[in-house]
């Protein structure tokens, strides 16, 4: 396990498009693969896509919706269908060079500051159940996300939904 690095976060540009692609390939299954035109327009539109930097290198990224996006998936919708107001984390992903150096951990911290400066007090994610993706259920409750319900998706995944509620 590397040392623990301390990352820049800031908002993803086109030209991260290459390196989010990249970490994006490195993390397959844990989250969805993207392509190139899908990840083109989420920096055209998304509000909320951040990096992670170190020495100018993308070594992180994640997306995040807020409950009022015009987004699809199923467990954005199950939530949207439960709570009033949330921001959805759709995909944390890390160099795989550098994970457990604490860079998710700086990147969840950085969307938490998001949601809170847009007074936003909760948010929400997915861990796999099926395929399994223990690391990350173990990172998520760490964390202090906790489950909120199981969900059998159309595309034969089981996702565990989760939720954590954000103080100021």
């Amino acid at each position: 396990m590397p040392p623990p690095i301390r990352a820049s976060i800031r908002a993803a540009t086109p030209g991260d498009l290459s390196s989010i692609l990249e970490i994006n390939a490195q993390s397959s299954p844990g989250v969805a693969r993207l392509s190139d035109g899908e990840v083109a327009s989420l920096l055209e539109v998304a509000p909320a896509v951040r990096v992670a930097t170190v020495d100018s290198r993308v070594v992180g990224y994640v997306i995040a919706y807020p409950s009022d996006w015009p987004y699809e998936g199923e467990e954005f919708a199950w939530f949207r269908d439960h709570y009033a107001t949330f921001l959805y984390v759709d995909q944390v992903a890390v160099a795989s060079r550098l994970r457990g150096a604490g860079l998710g951990a700086q990147l969840y911290h950085d969307v938490e500051q998001w949601a809170l400066a847009r007074r936003i007090p909760l948010l929400t994610c997915e861990v796999n159940l099926r395929p399994a993706n223990p690391g990350s259920l173990r990172f998520h409750k760490r964390h202090g996300y906790h489950p909120v319900q199981d969900l059998e998706t159309r595309d034969g995944r089981k996702a565990l939904l989760m939720a954590k509620t954000l103080r100021s």
